[in-house]
């Protein structure tokens, strides 16, 4: 289908009227609905949250009182058949692994369908990376407690599959065959709590759900105007030429984001080599190009443990600091960047936002030359505060690593 620039014209000046004309509706509309208050605007929802949000929602005994209806809906969406157990589930959340050696790691949530039904696991993983052999860890645990009748479910922000240190790609695909592993997203996870509110019997409890969803959508898919959504779906599904210039559209929207991450991934590297010769960089796969949730990653050749890392998710452009291994970031590290402004932090991050004129992950970064400058007094700033904590982590790091061990220092 060959398109003309006039029918292209034509076809986004249309649109942004009806944007126009649905923002100035909205003004007066929006006393009576308040269309974009959401409770979770005054929430802090951390991976923890996040996990009592869902326990409680798969929970038959909750307050939200539709029984099981929600924890049916979950295991449609998963494909998996509800177990035929006669006692009462139970759904509890940080879960110690207390049959196996390592009996202090944690499973966010467990739905117990007691030990000799079934045993339904799930780690969320929102944004943090997984520790070492956390999955083995878990999958044995459930293995001792439930024989062969459990699942694993991977329920992954960015779509991504646990890494190998954390279970083999071998034993995952083992237990996926045997439907005792899956993984999922925040995709899925809207979907079944659209379903579990077009099934609540509770007004109530609707409300609640719809909150969550706008919530998911926008930390998870930036989705960050849900009426515009609909807006343009509409608009395109309104006739045949419409969304035949939309499918075309599409087709070219990849070689745009890729067409900006590649031009602001030179020119940011090219400075940086400038100010820091004696450093080294990497790309995590994928950021060159358009992937969210990947990082250029920035350190000094003696650090081992850490890194400056730049990236983008659906909040926008973020500068941070991430560990690559080991277990969390130091206290002294994060305590350390307070007085340089507000972050946000997980198990293996340190990390803060960009300006708001940055806080769509692709529209932030079309005026490269702006945005490679804010990112440069970003990392400035970052390396300066963080600098001498680093140093002094990566020196204790290394000093551990060289301390020999009870069992090697017998003769």
């Amino acid at each position: 289908m060959n398109i003309d620039e006039q029918r292209l014209q034509q076809f986004f000046n249309e649109l942004k009227a009806k944007r126009e004309a649905f923002a100035e509706n909205y003004k007066y509309f929006a006393p009576q609905l308040a269309p974009q208050f959401n409770c979770f605007d005054f929430i802090d929802s951390d991976e923890n949250k996040l996990s009592e949000i869902i326990a409680h929602l798969l929970n038959p005994q909750a307050t939200h009182a539709q029984n099981d209806l929600f924890l049916q809906l979950f295991f449609k969406k998963i494909e998996i058949k509800y177990p035929d157990c006669d006692q009462q589930v139970t759904v509890n959340c940080e879960v110690v692994t207390h049959s196996i050696k390592n009996n202090q790691r944690r499973i966010d949530i467990l739905v117990d369908f007691k030990k000799d039904c079934f045993g339904l696991a799930i780690e969320n993983k929102p944004w943090a990376g997984d520790q070492n052999k956390q999955l083995s860890d878990y999958n044995e645990h459930l293995g001792n407690i439930y024989g062969n009748k459990y699942c694993l479910i991977y329920l992954s922000g960015n779509d991504s599959d646990p890494s190998s240190e954390s279970i083999s790609e071998e034993k995952r695909n083992e237990l996926e065959e045997n439907k005792q592993y899956k993984k999922i997203n925040f995709s899925d996870i809207v979907s079944w709590l659209e379903q579990c509110e077009k099934e609540s019997k509770s007004d109530h409890v609707k409300h609640f759900l719809r909150d969550f969803i706008a919530y998911c959508q926008q930390e998870f898919s930036g989705v960050t105007n849900m009426n515009d959504e609909k807006l343009i779906k509409d608009f395109i599904l309104r006739d045949k030429a419409n969304l035949e210039l939309a499918l075309v559209i599409e087709q070219q929207t990849l070689s745009v984001k890729k067409k900006l991450s590649s031009d602001f991934s030179i020119k940011l590297i090219e400075e940086f080599e400038k100010e820091y010769k004696d450093w080294k960089y990497y790309f995590d796969k994928g950021f060159f190009y358009e992937e969210l949730d990947k990082c250029i990653c920035f350190h000094k050749q003696v650090w081992k443990t850490y890194c400056l890392a730049i990236g983008r998710d659906a909040g926008g452009l973020y500068l941070g600091i991430k560990k690559q291994s080991g277990n969390k970031i130091e206290k002294n590290i994060t305590s350390g960047l307070k007085e340089l402004q507000e972050g946000e932090t997980s198990s293996y991050w340190w990390w803060s936002y960009f300006p708001e004129e940055y806080a769509k992950p692709w529209i932030g970064i079309i005026s490269v030359e702006e945005t490679v400058k804010i990112a440069m007094a970003k990392i400035k700033a970052l390396i300066t505060a963080s600098e001498k904590f680093i140093n002094d982590a990566e020196e204790e790091a290394k000093k551990a690593q060289n301390t020999p061990t009870e069992a090697e220092k017998q003769p």
